[in-house]
């Protein structure tokens, strides 16, 4: 088949997965979905050839189409290769977006990233993305991203807690520091979670009694030490006769 044809036939197939190809009126029901995709596969059609920027697989990841990505799966499509024009995996689309299903799937089919990228994906899902605990809990607990990993390019060397912190996201704040988030860590002499828990006290209840407390017992421990009593042991002797 000669590249005019498999941009002919990859162009219908990345028009099936966008919805733009109709039965009438209405939208073309799943079965015949799934026997026009099958067909295009045996005929040529690549799900990796990117036309007008975008891949048809990348496509079905990032509209959540699951049954789709399931069946490109099935035909041997592999999860790993991304977009001509993009740098994104598949996985990382997935993940970058929240989609927490997708990304099982994707990793259930063979799909990898590096501890980069997972790091990467973090802190992105830390700015912003509604309810992203599980994603989290997904990318360090099962791809390998680091809870202190430092955004490239910040002068604060903003972590995942920074970044939820410096947002006034409590809850994630929080969240993070359950899963094992460094409450201390700062790069150099940039200024430490809790001056900027301080600063945003009034968004960040929680969070700024969790520093409260470490500060509490902190003191406590140091009061302890100071005030501790060496007690000389008694050697008992018998008396002279």
């Amino acid at each position: 088949m000669n590249n005019h044809q498999v941009i002919n036939e990859t162009t219908w197939l990345l028009a099936l997965v966008r919805d733009e190809v109709s039965c009438g009126p209405t939208k073309i029901p799943a079965s015949l979905k799934r026997a026009a995709v099958s067909h295009l596969l045996s005929v040529g059609a690549d799900p990796h050839f990117s036309v007008w920027g975008k891949t048809a697989f990348s496509t079905a990841v990032a509209a959540q189409d699951f049954e789709t990505v399931r069946f490109f799966l099935r035909s041997g499509v592999s999860p790993n290769q991304p977009e001509r024009l993009r740098s994104a995996s598949p996985l990382e689309v997935a993940l970058k977006s929240g989609d927490y299903v997708m990304a099982r799937i994707l990793v259930r089919a063979g799909a990898v990233i590096s501890q980069e990228q997972a790091n990467e994906c973090l802190i992105e899902m830390c700015g912003g993305w509604p309810n992203p605990q599980k994603v989290i809990r997904y990318l360090v607990n099962k791809m390998g991203a680091e809870l202190d990993a430092v955004a490239p390019n910040t002068r604060e060397g903003a972590t995942p807690l920074l970044i939820a912190i410096r947002r006034g996201d409590d809850d994630l704040a929080m969240f993070l520091l359950d899963l094992g988030a460094d409450p201390d860590f700062r790069l150099g002499k940039t200024r430490s979670p809790y001056t900027w828990v301080k600063q945003n006290s009034e968004y960040l209840p929680l969070t700024n009694a969790f520093y409260k407390r470490r500060e509490l017992s902190k003191i406590s421990s140091s009061a302890r030490n100071r005030n501790r009593i060496v007690e000389t042991p008694v050697v008992a002797t018998r008396p002279l006769m």
